[in-house]
Parts: structure tokens; C-alpha cells; sequence
């Protein structure tokens, strides 16, 4: 089965400029914990899929476990609800960072990976080409 991601960038974007999830179940939060020494962000990101030729529930919910699966083995801690029926997916994700910018660097590459290794394509993320790559030899210390 093919499945082909259908995301709204620009959305997630907006989200991360106004400080608010992508959906309604409330705001992103950000949060000192350990007295101050640590900060945390809460992430929600809402993908919905479509798939061609058309999947069952049962194949989209083995979709999302792989998805899953892949991101267990790459670390990445994540909570996950879904409405198969829709074929929508929330993950949600505490992640250390200063600030949500810096969060979302380090969840959505991460969540893109995972669901690459399950055989999703993310047509319409953004990409990031190096303009200027610096390449030099690193001496010993």
C-alpha cells in the first residue's frame, strides 16, 4: 500500500510564530522543570494520510505502528491517537528545548524519518539545501 503524506506546512508554521498547536486541543506548552536547569517543550503534530490504492483500518493501524517502531529505534519518544477511520494521526512529544523552534528541529526530522522507514512519502515538507558548505581538515588535539 502506498501512503502519501498530506500535510499543511504552513499551518505548523503559523502554529510555531503564534505559539498554538496545530488543532484545537489547546496550545503548545513550554515549561522549566528541575528547578529552571531543564526546559521542556510540548508538541502535537496532526498528520492526516490518504493512501492509493485505498488501505483498510487495519493496514493503516499497522502503518502507524511501524511508524512507531521506527521512531523507538531512533529515540524519539512519542504518544500517539489516531481516528483510522479519517486516517488521521496526532503525535505528541515532550522534547528538551530553549524554545518551540528548537523543538520542532529536533521532532520533525525525526518524525519524518520514521515515516520514510514505513514507507510514506512527505511531499511538500520543506527542504533544507546547504548554500554554503565550509569543508576543511580538523587537526588532532
Amino acid at each position: 500500500m502506498s501512503i502519501r503524506l498530506q500535510m499543511c506546512f504552513d499551518r505548523l508554521i503559523d502554529a510555531v510564530e503564534s505559539q498554538q498547536h496545530c488543532d484545537s486541543s489547546g496550545p503548545v506548552e513550554a515549561e522549566y522543570v528541575l528547578g529552571g536547569e531543564v526546559k521542556v517543550v510540548h508538541l502535537g503534530v496532526e498528520l492526516t494520510f490518504e493512501s492509493n490504492p485505498h488501505g483498510s483500518d487495519e493496514q493503516f493501524e499497522a502503518f502507524l505502528d511501524e511508524v512507531i517502531d521506527q521512531l523507538d529505534r531512533i529515540g524519539r519518544e512519542v504518544s500517539l491517537a489516531a481516528r483510522l477511520a479519517d486516517r488521521v494521526a496526532d503525535f505528541a512529544a515532550t522534547i528538551e528545548a530553549d524554545e518551540i523552534e528548537g523543538a520542532l528541529s529536533l521532532l520533525l526530522p525525526d518524525l519524518r524519518a520514521a515515516l520514510h522507514a514505513a514507507g510514506c512519502s512527505t511531499a511538500g515538507w520543506p527542504e533544507f539545501i546547504p548554500k554554503s558548505p565550509v569543508i576543511r581538515e580538523l587537526q588532532d588535539v
